[in-house]
């Protein structure tokens, strides 16, 4: 981008929910301040403190969408001059990350069931096992050992 924007934003497929965290980092991994991140939708928003200086930036973002997959990932990009420069300012880009099934899920947000419902699962068996076998005790006739 030809200057320093004022905000960054990121679009997704789908709404997001809480919580959203949003980090902005220069070239020597020095996090830019930032207001905290606000969600509109499917468009989450963090305006920046300060100028940046021309130089090469990332967009961290870690964020839950509505389905309630964690989604995160880096987008990069350079500005050629700070804001207070001779050139116009333009307005500030929009980042349209990857598709969701696209982004890094960390490993508890993998596809299937949560590992609670198969414990719960597990749990409601063994308890019905344990019913059975008394069922089957008090069937039995005394002396049938």
């Amino acid at each position: 981008m030809k200057v320093s924007p004022e905000t960054v934003s990121l679009t997704l497929n789908e709404p997001v929910a809480e919580p959203v965290n949003v980090a902005v980092t220069d070239a020597a991994q020095e996090v830019v301040e930032t207001a905290p991140a606000e969600i509109d939708g499917r468009t989450v928003t963090a305006r920046l403190l300060g100028e940046l200086e021309a130089g090469e930036y990332a967009l961290s973002y870690r964020l839950v969408s509505a389905d309630g997959h964690v989604v995160t990932g880096t987008l990069d990009f350079t500005v050629e001059s700070p804001a207070s420069s001779s050139v116009s300012p333009t307005p500030s880009p929009t980042a349209e990350p990857s598709p969701v099934p696209a982004a890094q899920d960390s490993d508890a947000d993998r596809d299937g069931p949560p590992i609670v419902i198969w414990i719960a699962v597990a749990l409601v068996l063994a308890v019905l096992l344990y019913f059975a076998r008394l069922g089957l005790r008090s069937r039995r006739a005394p002396g049938d050992d």
